[in-house]
């Protein structure tokens, strides 16, 4: 019985037991189930504030270890800790589905501390915004440069298409002269002056740009600010003439110096109009300082290039940011300066000729009797700034000839891209050349070479000593005139300052025809129909300029040296005089043709490497420009030689209104509309390929043209 007893005793103890180990175990799985429950909200809470705190508050979450953020390193030691943690479990409880249970808690909390952490990193790094993709657009992304440009060649072409359209139309259905639709679009001719001079600057700092930073960037902000600010300020200037005769319903006089109506109601807009215009002047004026101010500043550091050193030379002690401002590039900021110097000046004086001029005021220009010696002086130097504006005329097409060179050198050797030196030296002796005819003009003034007596405001008088844009009423005068020998002396020091200005263009574009790279190992680029077609529009623009030069001075030179001339001397002189200003008008489209075909090849040559060209087609296009502009020009050379009845319009086109040869004028006026179309066509699908050219097509494969990225 006692035994029976034991046995009972202990088997009621060993049930106790085992009732006390399961409620032991039980508990301790509650236990440990509500503490990785409270492990799970407290990495949830974690999660949720430390995506709500600041990123300012990164050193102190990095301090505190609740809110540690994902190390992937750390990933295979917890894994590791979380077997040791299973297998204590496993023992302790002596219950492997426990044991399986909270290791899933904790690598389900694992995971989510994974997640957190790459959510908490990206924040702090800030969220990156893809790029757009450029070949999602169907126009790969312009430069400022180029929109620039293509803004102000459309102006330009447009502006003076109208005009000749408008001609056709008046001519045809008999209109009369002077119609208010032909005066205002003769009047915006007039404000797209500055084009060609502005599109040559912005495509130097674009130039500069590239090869700074190496292909990688354009011009700092700073610069495309002033760039936009010039090609606006001639745009808004161009809408302001377009809109008078809607408001007034008469046209305006638009010159330098302001607006004028000829109605005296109209007084009022004309002097808020000129208001305008003059702060449009300001934003020209001040976006050229910007553009010039910051091409010559422009280095590695405000272009963001990466590395900032790529520039140094580990020969010197100074960090040299950017290489050295190019010559042509130098040349081309002092021309432009100096254009725009002469013509805000010039402006300056017409405003006050205009101001002075009044009858109303005593001693008035136009009293001729009692001229003050104020206003004496003021005709005279607007007078002389006259001419210095003719001095200057060659600036744009000089400074786009030294643009073509350093393209070519660029080409040939991204890195340098310099021309031969004796080029370089070629583009100082022109731009001396240029300067030094101004400076003569200048010095003409001060010494008295002039005209002693004062003639009318319409009226102008002759300035003497100086070469300007003769017409026939002026060759007539100093026909009559004596010239002294030291006036002799400077029309003989301008002429030949001319003639080196001419045989420096001439070694220019040989200089860019057999310019090579540094390495001769290499197969050069082909030269292209870009460069082929500029070097033919500067021929033409240089050729006819040379002829008026030649003729006029021969002209002044025959007047000044001999007592007698004969009638059929005269009449000689003053036709050729007048063929080759028939011309002048002809040749006015060169500059700004020559503008868009460089700006063409660049934005070709930046999409491929230095290696590609236009597209074929806008080659073709191209040719077809320059052989319409070639044939005008021919067309009014032999038109003015063979009849005396020939005259150019708006357009450069010869009219054939006075030729009463029914099958001559026929051919003329046919031979016209071609030209006109292949000319404006052309302009159109050159325009059209900078918009829509990209890295895969900027390429010519029938001319050798393919686009390899190629590496600087």
């Amino acid at each position: 019985q006692e035994e029976g007893e034991e046995d009972e005793a202990s088997a009621n103890a060993t049930k106790k037991s085992d009732t006390e180990t399961e409620a032991d175990a039980e508990a301790e799985e509650a236990e440990a189930k509500a503490e990785a429950d409270a492990e799970l909200k407290g990495a949830e809470e974690d999660a949720e504030a430390s995506v709500k705190t600041d990123s300012n508050k990164d050193e102190k979450k990095q301090d505190d270890p609740a809110q540690k953020t994902f190390n992937p390193q750390n990933l295979d030691s917890d894994l590791s800790q979380l077997e040791q943690l299973k297998h204590s479990i496993a023992r302790d409880t002596k219950s492997k589905a426990l044991a399986d249970l909270l290791g899933s808690l904790k690598v389900d909390m694992f995971m989510l501390r994974e997640k957190i952490g790459v959510l908490q990193s990206e924040v702090q790094d800030g969220v990156e915004i893809a790029p757009p993709d450029p070949d999602a657009s169907l126009v790969y992304p312009v430069p400022v440069c180029m929109q620039c440009i293509l803004l102000l060649t459309a102006l330009y072409f447009v502006i003076y298409t109208a005009l000749a359209v408008c001609k056709v139309i008046v001519d045809w259905f008999a209109l009369g002269p002077d119609t208010l639709c032909e005066s205002a679009l003769r009047t915006a001719s007039e404000t797209v002056f500055y084009a060609p001079m502005l599109c040559v600057l912005f495509l130097g700092a674009q130039l500069r740009a590239v090869q700074i930073s190496q292909g990688q960037r354009g011009p700092p902000g700073a610069a495309e600010l002033g760039m936009q600010a010039c090609a606006w300020s001639v745009f808004a200037q161009t809408l302001l003439v377009l809109a008078i005769p809607a408001f007034t319903g008469e046209g305006a006089i638009i010159g330098e110096d302001g607006i004028k109506f000829a109605s005296e109601e109209n007084r009022a807009i004309a002097g808020l109009l000129t208001v305008i215009r003059g702060a449009a002047i300001a934003s020209l004026y001040f976006g050229l300082c910007l553009v010039c101010v910051v091409v010559i500043c422009m280095d590695a550091r405000s272009l963001d290039v990466k590395p900032v050193d790529v520039w140094d030379d580990p020969t010197t002690v100074a960090m040299e940011y950017a290489p050295p401002v190019s010559v042509a590039m130098q040349c081309t900021i002092g021309l432009t300066q100096l254009f725009f110097v002469v013509y805000l000046v010039h402006a300056v004086l017409q405003s006050m000729v205009q101001l002075l001029g009044q009858s109303c005021l005593p001693g008035s220009i136009q009293e001729i009797d009692r001229p003050n010696a104020l206003r004496v002086a003021v005709l005279n130097w607007e007078e002389c700034f006259q001419v210095c504006t003719s001095a200057i005329a060659l600036a744009p097409m000089v400074c786009i000839l030294f643009m073509t060179s350093r393209l070519r050198a660029l080409e040939l050797d991204p890195k340098e891209g310099r021309p031969q030196w004796w080029a370089e030296e070629l583009f100082k002796v022109c731009t001396t050349a240029i300067v030094s005819q101004v400076m003569m003009v200048l010095g003409a003034q001060l010494a008295g070479y002039k005209s002693a007596r004062v003639k009318a405001v319409d009226s102008r008088p002759v300035t003497r000593g100086v070469l300007s844009a003769l017409g026939e009423s002026d060759l007539e005068e100093l026909s009559c005139a004596e010239a002294q020998n030291s006036e002799r002396m400077i029309i003989g020091i301008r002429v030949v300052l001319a003639v080196i200005i001419h045989c420096c263009v001439a070694g220019i574009c040989v200089s860019t025809i057999i310019m090579e790279g540094k390495d001769l190992g290499k197969p050069v680029p082909p030269f292209g129909p870009t460069l082929v077609s500029i070097i033919l529009l500067c021929s033409m623009y240089f050729g006819v300029y040379l002829g008026l030069l030649l003729t006029q001075a021969t002209s002044i030179a025959v007047f000044s040296l001999t007592s007698t001339v004969s009638q059929a001397a005269v009449a000689t002189l003053l036709r050729l005089v007048r063929l080759f200003k028939m011309a002048e008008c002809t040749i006015r489209f060169c500059p700004m043709l020559s503008l868009l075909f460089l700006g063409a090849r660049e934005r070709a040559l930046l999409l491929s490497g230095f290696k590609g060209s236009p597209q074929c087609w806008a080659q073709d296009a191209m040719y077809a420009s320059v052989a319409a502009l070639l044939t005008q020009l021919l067309m009014v050379l032999g038109a003015g030689i063979l009849s005396k009845n020939v005259t150019v319009d708006e357009a450069g086109s010869p009219k054939s209104a006075r030729i009463k040869y029914v099958p001559g004028k026929f051919f003329l006026e046919l031979v016209k509309a071609i030209a006109f179309v292949a000319l404006y066509g052309g302009v159109i699908i050159v325009g059209v390929s900078v918009l829509v050219i990209r890295p895969e097509t900027a390429g010519c494969l029938r001319r050798g043209f393919i686009p390899i990225p190629m590496s600087f």
